[in-house]
């Protein structure tokens, strides 16, 4: 089972430090330019520097945050940053500009990219794009529901960051001119003013709705209870929001969600090695579970569940007949029809498994 990178935020180096302490994979900060948390502490030049050191000293990498439009006359400043950051060996940079994209690929094409929220990556068609752009990671929408983050890990090889944790925007991925509009603090330059959080009154045909006083605010993110989706969908990184955080916040957030993913990952590890045959194919723990919960109607972890406590009895069969068998067991401990199944059922049965394992087209499986 391939266990997804844990990435913190570090709005200062005392949440550099809590991060690190609880045990993230990578984290990702912004210098004082360039960032969509302006307001942040943030980390001037030689306070970078002295990041990307603690962070490779302890085999944690580090993301810098250029996720902000670039206006034509920063556009040389911009490149000198770069340029800082490429030299002192950060492992990528998180970007929303395009624009910048091509620039900085014409002069650094060994740079890792990866594409922010902020560029409202929703799709795959946008996955694609990124693909051409030579970008190797995109911070996928919060937005994005798991049947589409599915759709897109399925049809590409771009490594995909997901949100699972903080505070949400009341627009679409960010895409806010709100706080422009209204204080002249634009979200796209990082100097979001917060107006989602602020009261009002919502008014309808000249009568106050009595639906409270914060009407855009949005409650914060949570997945702690659902992460294991998207471990199953072999998610690449996992990102708690927060630079604004203080250093507890980050520690004990980040401290939660590694316990959660560690444990997850290793109750169902173990079976990591486990194979069932089919002929001369060989067909792994993880795509057994994944044709089963398909099939059953249910999530991987449930699958997961019901393979291992009826292994004894699962581990001796061929692989297309081991399915069958967890179906039967599945229906029958639901108080569903398939415990007795007809000899054309099962036949039929047993072709949809062999499709799904892409055994009728010679398809590795293992």
């Amino acid at each position: 089972m391939k266990k997804p990178e844990l990435l913190a935020p570090a709005g200062s180096m005392e949440s550099l430090k809590a991060a690190i302490c609880a045990g993230c994979d990578a984290v990702y900060l912004s210098g004082k330019k360039y960032g969509a948390r302006s307001f942040a502490t943030n980390f001037d030049n030689d306070e970078l520097i002295e990041a990307i050191k603690l962070c490779h000293l302890y085999g944690i990498k580090i993301y810098v945050t250029v996720n902000t439009l670039i206006f034509e006359d920063e556009v040389e400043e911009f490149l000198n940053y770069i340029d800082f950051l490429h030299v002192n060996n950060v492992d990528a940079i998180i970007i929303q500009d395009i624009g910048m994209v091509d620039l900085i690929r014409k002069t650094y094409p060994n740079l890792e990219l990866h594409a922010s929220t902020q560029m409202h990556i929703h799709n795959l068609e946008g996955v694609k794009l990124l693909e051409k752009l030579n970008i190797k990671r995109a911070v996928l929408a919060r937005e994005t529901s798991i049947d589409t983050i599915k759709k897109i890990k399925n049809n590409t090889n771009l490594e995909l960051e997901i949100f699972v944790h903080g505070a949400l925007c009341v627009s679409y991925s960010g895409q806010c001119l709100m706080s422009y509009l209204i204080g002249g603090r634009s979200g796209n330059r990082g100097a979001c003013a917060g107006s989602c959080r602020l009261p009002y009154d919502v008014i309808r045909e000249n009568k106050k709705l009595n639906i409270g006083h914060y009407p855009l605010s949005m409650k914060d993110l949570n997945t702690l209870s659902n992460i294991d989706k998207l471990i199953d969908l072999n998610i690449d990184s996992i990102k708690i929001e927060g630079r604004m955080k203080r250093p507890e916040y980050v520690y004990i957030v980040v401290a939660l969600y590694r316990k959660v993913i560690d444990e997850y990952v290793k109750k169902y590890e173990q079976f990591d090695d486990m194979i069932w045959m089919s002929g001369e194919t060989e067909i792994g723990f993880e795509t057994f579970c994944r044709a089963l919960a398909k099939k059953a109607g249910i999530s991987p972890r449930q699958a997961k569940e019901y393979v291992v406590s009826n292994l004894h009895n699962l581990e001796h069969e061929e692989a297309v007949d081991a399915l069958l068998l967890a179906l039967q067991i599945i229906k029958s401990e639901n108080g569903l029809e398939g415990t007795q199944w007809n000899k054309p059922t099962c036949d039929f049965l047993k072709k949809e498994f062999e499709k799904m394992l892409g055994l009728n087209d010679g398809q590795e499986n293992a």
